[in-house]
């Protein structure tokens, strides 16, 4: 049985970090987070230079629900390392179960501000705007990513798919025809929003 060795690998020599982390990776995938979060905190305060410990430990206290311990451990690894993109998207992920969608959308920025040639993080970010019936918000965030990462099809497709939500047709198909024109679009989108064109024109 894995998880007892491990137990008796720690007991024997509890200086072994590999035997500790791989008894915390078991742990959280058997869902024992406060065993896992223990763990995690020790391997933390004994690496204090590994970030990869202390987003671990922040991890399994959202998992066990300790939502002040999560945002102090948040807080903490961004006063010792920096903004991390792996850990924004685990405070996004946490504000957006806990439904504050500002501080949500803070953590996006914060991420876009320091990549901003990462497409994929506009999107959420224009995303959560949309379902907020922002959509003036979603448009700036589109156009942000526009200027930041110019010519990128995906981000012409995402404005074509904005500007066919609000029904300004001629709009939408100015962005269709740059995004298909472009040769970094892939087949498999192209076939995916035609399919989806003609799913519509049959309804």
């Amino acid at each position: 049985h894995a998880e007892n060795a491990l137990i008796k690998a720690v007991e024997l020599d509890g200086d072994n970090h590999w035997y500790k982390e791989s008894l915390a990776q078991i742990y959280s995938n058997r869902e024992k987070h406060k065993d896992a979060a223990k763990l995690y905190l020790e391997l933390s305060e004994r690496f204090p230079k590994n970030s990869d410990f202390a987003v671990s430990y922040a991890s399994e206290c959202v998992l066990m629900g300790k939502h002040k311990k999560a945002i102090k451990a948040f807080e903490d690894i961004e006063k010792r390392f920096g903004v991390l993109p792996e850990l924004s998207l685990r405070k996004y992920q946490f504000f957006i179960a806990k439904n504050q969608l500002d501080a949500a959308a803070t953590e996006l920025n914060k991420i876009i501000s320091l990549f901003p040639e990462e497409g994929q993080y506009y999107g959420k970010l224009a995303d959560l705007y949309k379902a907020q019936g922002k959509n003036k918000e979603a448009l700036q965030v589109y156009e942000r990513a526009n200027k930041a990462i110019p010519n990128n099809p995906y981000i012409q497709l995402s404005l074509y798919e904005y500007y066919e939500t609000l029904g300004e047709k001629k709009r939408a198909f100015e962005y269709m025809q740059l995004a298909f024109s472009n040769t970094g679009l892939d087949i498999d989108t192209k076939v995916g929003v035609l399919l989806k064109m003609f799913s519509k024109a049959e309804k």
